[in-house]
């Protein structure tokens, strides 16, 4: 019984560590993206628009290219709607980065959502979605 115990105590001491950690990571990559955009200039250009590419890791197939098109998503999809449940809709835009930027990306597999180990690179220049404090890319929706 002392090891069932111990277990036990081990877990409840370790969870908040994790969710303080994961916690902190994802809001000072939200810090770093936030001095690094403009919204001048945020506009995807019709090709792409029309093209649709879909990426096989897509949270949202086919992109979000508005903050119109992002809430129809939520509606339409559970697990969009789960992932994007801290976005504030009423504030969401379109913002361009001004320079490359390294940031952790969530991606999909089936009805899963997972974050990569490593950052990746975002180039200058990408498009995002963003309500001021979350960050998406608008080609994938991660």
């Amino acid at each position: 019984m002392t090891k069932l115990r111990l277990l036990i105590f081990g877990l409840c001491a370790f969870l908040p560590v994790i969710t303080l950690h994961e916690y902190e990571r994802r809001s000072l990559a939200a810090h770093s993206l936030k001095e690094k955009v403009t919204t001048h200039g945020a506009v995807i250009p019709p090709a792409v628009r029309s093209l649709r590419p879909n990426y096989p890791y897509s949270v949202v197939p086919g992109g979000v290219y508005s903050p119109d098109e992002l809430r129809e998503a939520i509606k339409k999809d559970s697990v969009v709607r789960e992932h994007y449940s801290d976005f504030n809709l009423q504030s969401t835009r379109l913002v361009q980065l001004t320079e490359d930027q390294q940031q952790y990306a969530s991606f999909r597999l089936g009805n899963r959502i997972f974050w990569t180990r490593n950052k990746l690179r975002i180039p200058k220049g990408e498009v995002l979605v963003t309500d001021g404090n979350n960050f998406a890319r608008t080609r994938c929706g991660n």
